[in-house]
């Protein structure tokens, strides 16, 4: 009966460590062990390409791509531009064309391809109204009348109409703090 207690015990002890490292081991193969997942080619899911249609100037971080989002392009996505010798990386850092993190220090020719190397490693950044994304995917600068705080993006509290009467007057807000109207003295 002792006997029987300890083999029961030893099999319970083997199957919760089978189901620990099991789990473990499922984690790691769906997540890329907490990394971002690389998209390379030849793999289930091929890399996110796009060729560009002009030549891309010396010191630019700012593409031309109508709609980048449609053509699978995400914000925080590290991408390469070009081939060999003459390729360089670059984050994806906003929107209202391919915003990179800083300039390309070469130029490239009419149709180079852009290719999505690593997809974001951060998958709950997003700040809503945010334009502009830093290489760590806090936002950096917000849209039109809004400010950042606490790495959200407010909307100016005043507007110049809603301070017109005669005993207020209005201060703009900037990029980091809220507008106001604050009586005249």
């Amino acid at each position: 009966m002792v006997r029987k207690k300890k083999n029961i015990t030893i099999l319970i002890i083997v199957i919760v460590s089978i189901v620990i490292v099991g789990g473990v081991l499922t984690w790691g193969f769906l997540t890329n062990w907490g990394q971002g997942k690389k998209s390379e080619p030849g793999t289930n899911s091929e890399p996110v390409k796009y060729t560009v249609p002009k030549k891309i100037p010396k010191g630019t971080n700012k593409i031309e791509i109508e709609n980048p989002e449609s053509h699978g392009f995400k914000i925080g996505q590290e991408i390469e531009f070009g081939t060999g010798e003459s390729r360089e990386r670059r984050t994806i850092v906003g929107f209202g064309s391919l915003i990179l993190d800083r300039p390309l220090t070469r130029e490239y020719p009419k149709n180079t391809v852009i290719t999505v190397i690593l997809e974001p490693v951060k998958k709950d950044f997003k700040v809503d109204n945010c334009d502009k994304y830093s290489r760590d995917l806090t936002c950096e600068k917000c849209r039109e009348q809004h400010y950042i705080e606490d790495n959200k993006c407010k909307k100016y509290t005043y507007t110049s109409d809603q301070c017109n009467e005669s005993n207020l007057e209005f201060t703009d807000g900037s990029s980091t703090s809220d507008s106001k109207c604050v009586c005249k003295t």
